[in-house]
C-alpha cells in the first residue's frame, strides 16, 4: 500500500517522474547501490587476497551478489519509468528493462573495473565485469519470466475453473 502511494507521488500520466520526490523513489535505490559497489571497489585492503579456491569463490560470489542486486534495482527503476501509474509493465516493457538493465550494468561494470585501476593494491579485470554481466543478466531473466510467466499462471490459477479467460477453443473429437 505505501509503496503504491509513494508510486503516485510526483508522476504523470505518461508513467515519467515530474518530480524529485518520484524519481528519487524510483532510481534512488539503484544510484545508492551503485554508490556501495564504488565505495567497496575504491578499498584498498580488498586488493591482492590470495587464498584457496574456495575463498576465491567467495570473493566472486561477491561480485555475482553486487550486481544480480544492482540489475533488479535498474530493471525495477526503467520498468517504473516506462510505465503508467496504477499499471504494471507489459511484457514488452520488462524485456526492454532486461535489455537496458544488463547494459547498464555493464557499462558500469567496466567502469568500475577501470577505477579499481587508479587504487593500490588493484586491478581492473575483464573477467570481473564479465562475471557482473552474466550475473545482472541472470538475475533480470529470472526476474523477467518471474513476472511473465509465474504470476500469469498464478493469476489463471486463482480464477474458478468455470470461468474461462480467452476465446473457447473447440477440440475435433480424435478418431479411433
Amino acid at each position: 500500500m505505501r509503496g503504491e502511494q509513494g508510486r503516485q507521488a510526483g508522476t504523470s500520466s505518461s508513467g515519467h517522474y515530474t518530480t524529485l520526490h518520484g524519481w528519487l523513489l524510483l532510481w534512488g535505490p539503484a544510484l545508492l547501490w551503485m554508490l556501495v559497489i564504488f565505495v567497496m571497489s575504491a578499498q584498498s585492503a580488498l586488493g591482492g587476497m590470495e587464498g584457496p579456491p574456495l575463498f576465491q569463490a567467495a570473493r566472486k560470489s561477491g561480485h555475482i551478489f553486487e550486481y544480480a542486486i544492482l540489475a533488479l534495482l535498474i530493471g525495477r527503476a526503467l520498468a517504473g519509468t516506462w510505465t503508467p501509474p496504477q499499471s504494471n509493465p507489459t511484457r514488452a516493457v520488462l524485456l526492454r528493462a532486461w535489455r537496458f538493465g544488463v547494459l547498464a550494468c555493464a557499462l558500469y561494470a567496466l567502469t568500475d573495473e577501470y577505477h579499481q585501476t587508479f587504487v593500490p593494491r588493484r586491478g581492473g579485470h575483464i573477467e570481473d565485469a564479465i562475471l557482473d554481466t552474466l550475473a545482472a543478466t541472470a538475475a533480470l531473466g529470472i526476474a523477467y519470466i518471474w513476472r511473465t510467466r509465474i504470476k500469469a499462471n498464478s493469476t489463471h490459477s486463482e480464477q474458478p475453473s468455470k470461468a474461462r479467460s480467452g476465446p473457447l477453443k473447440l477440440e475435433r473429437p480424435k478418431r479411433p
